[in-house]
């Protein structure tokens, strides 16, 4: 996420996001507020690398489902949340990629 993007309540730069039946909501990581829209709509501007992690409604991590970029990445996102499943998505530096 852009680090000039703010959270209005509090004032943080580090946001996550969740996406969910094809919504999204990027929330703010320290108080959880945030704007929703479309993930397919923003989808394709996505240029970094990043990781989707399925979460229960509590925000508790279940399961990484894919970590890296592009069309691959977008895909397992929308199957998941197509299917109903919450995932969050965070944005990951190149030095902290997993190399199984």
């Amino acid at each position: 996420m852009d680090d000039d993007f703010r959270c209005d309540d509090c004032g943080s730069s580090k946001f996550e996001t969740i996406v969910h039946y094809g919504s999204y909501i990027s929330a703010c990581a320290t108080c959880r507020q945030g704007p929703t829209t479309s993930f397919m709509a923003v989808a394709p501007a996505l240029t970094g690398i990043y990781r989707a992690t399925l979460i229960d409604d509590d925000w508790r991590h279940l399961e990484q489902i894919y970590e890296g970029q592009g069309v691959g990445f977008v895909e397992a996102v929308r199957i998941a949340a197509q299917s109903g499943s919450r995932v969050l998505i965070r944005p990951i530096a190149d030095g902290d990629r997993r190399h199984d």
